[in-house]
């Protein structure tokens, strides 16, 4: 058996190539540089040597067993030797980069540091000390160096929120949910519009008939939209108090003649609906629809988180795949 000082301190890390296929939580908990002495350790692994076997490894599939061993045998000595007498160059390009690295996260530690007041330096340091105290026995410790990112509420995570707020004096139920439908209905639309423009000419029947169902379908959403529009943004009222919802003021006579064009598409679809945004909030408050309005808001920056967290991934999937 090993025999281990009791005063030896052991610290567990996991090194800076692998600690990042684990979890996020384990690059401050157990990166080489967030341990005290350990700094960037070069050349820790073997992994990035195997690359080269890659070429090799295609032309021994169809090779015996003994032949095989043989080649790829051939191919890691001849690495390996090829490692040993280019070390003096590898080492001197890296020390050359260091150097040069150096000075300028200088300047930015400098830089943040002037940013800070006396009491964020203070608050810092100590809750440094803390955590690398604590870093063996709780590993969770380290989690203050890490990036605090909170995510961004969706626009379901939104519309629970004021669906489980209470209501506003003023404000009729279901408000919350059919803003969110029709943020979902112009979405659609706009989807509709680009694949149709995607497509170009030569199209299957088959598709044709998709999209078409598509635009039927929404397009019987976008009447119910305008008739629980003249409800929800008390269009109605303004026909006259014994005119019906059904023979009400059409939500399109409230868009001038210069930006009609912008609402309404070829199929009669409009791009953007007639919510209170479109109206502007003089004439939201003018009815007082100031809740409608403020909710609107809060749902289109769900909206755009929504957006934004799609394109994230994306991004991700991108550089995964490239």
């Amino acid at each position: 058996l090993i025999d281990i000082l009791s005063s030896l301190r052991i610290i567990p890390g996991i090194g800076i190539w692998h600690v990042h296929g684990h979890k996020k939580e384990c690059y401050a908990r157990y990166a080489p540089l967030f341990i005290k002495g350990a700094g960037w350790v070069d050349g820790e692994i073997i992994e990035t040597l195997w690359s080269v076997l890659n070429v090799a490894s295609t032309s021994a599939c169809r090779m015996t067993s003994p032949h095989r061993q043989e080649l790829l045998d051939f191919q890691m000595n001849d690495s390996n030797f090829m490692k040993m007498i280019r070390i003096v160059d590898s080492l001197s390009r890296k020390l050359k980069a260091a150097r040069a690295a150096a000075p300028l996260a200088r300047q930015a530690y400098i830089k943040l540091d002037e940013a800070l007041t006396a009491e964020q330096q203070d608050s810092w340091r100590t809750q440094e000390i803390r955590a690398l105290q604590d870093h063996v026995t709780d590993p969770s410790a380290m989690d203050i160096f890490e990036v605090q990112l909170r995510a961004a509420p969706t626009v379901c995570a939104i519309e629970l929120t004021l669906l489980e707020e209470p209501r506003p004096s003023g404000s009729l139920h279901g408000a919350a949910s059919w803003l969110a439908c029709s943020l979902r209905l112009e979405e659609a639309i706009t989807s509709l519009h680009m694949d149709r423009k995607d497509i170009g000419e030569r199209v299957s029947e088959l598709k044709k008939m998709a999209m078409a169902r598509h635009a039927d379908h929404i397009s019987s959403e976008q009447l119910g939209f305008i008739t629980d529009a003249t409800i929800y943004l008390k269009l109605h009222l303004e026909a006259g108090s014994n005119t019906s919802a059904s023979e009400s003021v059409q939500p399109t006579a409230f868009l001038d003649a210069n930006s009609e064009q912008d609402y309404a598409s070829d199929d009669g679809l409009q791009d953007k609906l007639l919510l209170p945004s479109a109206l502007g909030i003089d004439a939201c408050r003018a009815r007082g629809l100031q809740n409608l309005a403020e909710m609107e808001l809060k749902l289109c920056t769900g909206q755009a988180n929504d957006a934004l967290h799609g394109l994230h991934l994306t991004l991700a999937d991108k550089a995964a795949v490239f």
